[in-house]
């Protein structure tokens, strides 16, 4: 079975194993836009997960919020009640007013602030083996360990920046999905940024988006969210870290922190739908995902926990508009490739991987991949050509030194 949870990292899920990512984050990337914006919305998604259960009897769709499923006694009757902790992820401390004080916020320039901000972060080494894609973290618990995921090096770069006297803001990315096995699962993820609004005498306002994503989202646009919305992706992602480590009781009452929060939300209501489903209860977990796609009609996730779960005639329509949208994800088709892998399915995980680089030939994540598949295929002689076009288009230097590590181990392997 599949699980696919939504996080400001974003899951989907095989709980098959479990390992925690971290590594570098590239310097991040400032782009110069006029009055557009990043956010990693960290969402566990469902939709594979239920493919080996039996459709369940048709729940008519209904427009009012099923909050009965919001009551602790609706998702256990058994629970004790959770206090949630009302997070406070932009609190700045006296550490990171004293960061700020003196080479930064003095800065007259609004856009040289910005990259003094950048620069003064990397110097400091928050960008050195400081990505952990379990770690949701506050601007505050960032700043002291240096390490969390996107979300969390977006809360620390907005607290900063306005500390610093800079009109900052979230922003989140309209690019697509992309999705990878971190942690032993699939990842749906949704991506976040941060966004400067910078005052011009000639152009009136000015913006710079600042990136901490290891995909590049420049050439896609974004959309600015509140504060709120940014809380409630942060408590989203604590439910799915308690829903991984089993404890389904904190899992749900932080999700139904993010519902309240935000609402309207549809990664939120699809989570709780993948808990509902988790716990066997399909008919729930079916009426969530309606809910979810009512507020986003496209919601390919609940698109998908629909086709798992419904025997009605909408299924037909559904799985038809799914599966065109997993043709055309490189990322779909490289998470199929990376789950093959794992399992030792070598020869089918080269078909998914090449049919993710059909879909994007330049992607240096998709190349090497499929270099270190040719290998346990021992292709030696091809896995040394994807590791050299991984080469040529890779973007930092890691994935420099990976690629040509690949490229080394190949031509050693020719020779035997």
């Amino acid at each position: 079975m599949l699980d696919l949870l939504n996080t400001s990292s974003g899951i989907a899920v095989t709980l098959d194993k479990q390992q925690t990512t971290q590594s570098a984050i590239r310097k991040p990337r400032v782009l110069a836009m006029n009055l557009r914006a990043h956010q990693l919305s960290a969402v566990m998604c469902f939709f594979m997960l239920l493919t080996g259960c039996n459709p369940v009897s048709p729940l008519l769709s209904t427009k009012d919020t099923p909050v009965h499923l919001l009551e602790l006694d609706a998702f256990d009757a058994n629970a004790e009640p959770i206090v949630v902790p009302d997070l406070q992820p932009l609190l700045t401390s006296e550490g990171m007013k004293r960061f700020v004080a003196t080479d930064i916020a003095n800065v007259a320039n609004d856009r040289l602030r910005v990259r003094r901000l950048i620069d003064k972060l990397a110097d400091n080494g928050y960008y050195t083996e400081s990505y952990d894609s379990s770690l949701t973290q506050t601007s505050a618990s960032t700043f002291v360990t240096g390490k969390g995921n996107c979300l969390s090096h977006t809360h620390l770069f907005i607290a900063l920046a306005r500390q610093a006297g800079l009109d900052a803001y979230y922003e989140v990315v309209d690019a697509p999905p992309t999705y990878s096995t971190d942690r032993g699962v699939l990842e749906h993820q949704t991506h976040i940024r941060a966004r400067v609004l910078l005052p011009s005498r000639v152009h009136g306002s000015q913006t710079v988006s600042v990136d901490f994503n290891s995909v590049p989202t420049e050439n896609f646009q974004g959309r600015l969210v509140t504060d709120r919305f940014a809380k409630s992706l942060h408590y989203g992602n604590d439910a799915i870290a308690y829903w991984l480590q089993g404890d389904e009781a904190r899992a749900f009452a932080y999700i139904l922190k993010a519902i309240d929060l935000e609402p309207e939300h549809a990664d939120h209501w699809v989570n709780l739908a993948t808990f509902y489903a988790r716990k066997g209860r399909l008919e729930e977990a079916l009426q969530l995902n309606r809910y979810a796609l009512q507020l986003n009609s496209s919601h390919m996730v609940a698109l998908a926990g629909i086709v798992a779960l419904s025997d009605e005639s909408e299924v037909h329509r559904v799985k038809t508009m799914l599966e065109r949208y997993r043709a055309r994800n490189p990322f779909y088709q490289l998470a199929l490739a990376k789950r093959a892998h794992h399992n030792g399915y070598y020869t089918e995980a080269l078909l998914y991987v090449e049919r993710s680089i059909d879909l994007d030939r330049s992607n240096p994540e998709l190349l090497g991949f499929r270099g270190e598949v040719l290998m346990k295929l021992t292709d030696y002689p091809a896995a040394r050509d994807s590791y050299a076009q991984a080469l040529r288009f890779a973007e930092t230097d890691s994935q420099r030194n990976n690629y040509q590590q690949g490229i080394e181990s190949a031509e050693q392997a020719a020779d035997g």
